[in-house]
């Protein structure tokens, strides 16, 4: 993750742009369909398409008053992958949205984006049914 795109936005003038507004809005009514004003989960990467669902999800939950859980997988695959994992959970705090490290401990070495993304799913489904959270 390059540190110029690690950069979150202020969600005040996220909307203040049209496109990213447009982009909100399309999140809004796709969100608004499927989950209405239960809470809900956001797993977040770092990368620039998840910190625009980052964004859009911390709009959201302050306008509808619901709980986000912001979730940050560390797949402990890289050597520096904690220290990622600490940059995003950083960068989230920016726009007050607090967000969890889980931690892959099984090491992975083969097919590892099958593994990493099988792994991913588990710790994140252990974690949902840990705070009770109903699975769409």
């Amino acid at each position: 993750m390059k540190p110029k795109s690690s950069n979150v936005q202020n969600h005040n003038s996220f909307l203040q742009n049209k496109l990213t507004s447009e982009i909100y809005l399309q999140f809004e009514k796709i969100v608004k369909k499927n989950i209405g004003s239960k809470p809900f989960v956001a797993c977040i990467s770092g990368g620039p398409d998840s910190l625009a669902l980052a964004v859009c999800s911390k709009i959201y939950s302050e306008r509808n008053l619901i709980k986000v859980f912001y979730l940050i997988v560390d797949h402990n695959i890289r050597a520096n992958s904690a220290l990622e994992a600490k940059r995003v959970q950083k960068n989230l705090l920016k726009i007050s949205a607090k967000a969890k490290i889980l931690t892959i401990k099984k090491t992975i070495s083969r097919s590892i984006q099958k593994n990493a993304r099988d792994h991913r799913y588990k710790i994140i489904v252990i974690f949902v049914k840990k705070i009770k959270l109903i699975i769409c």
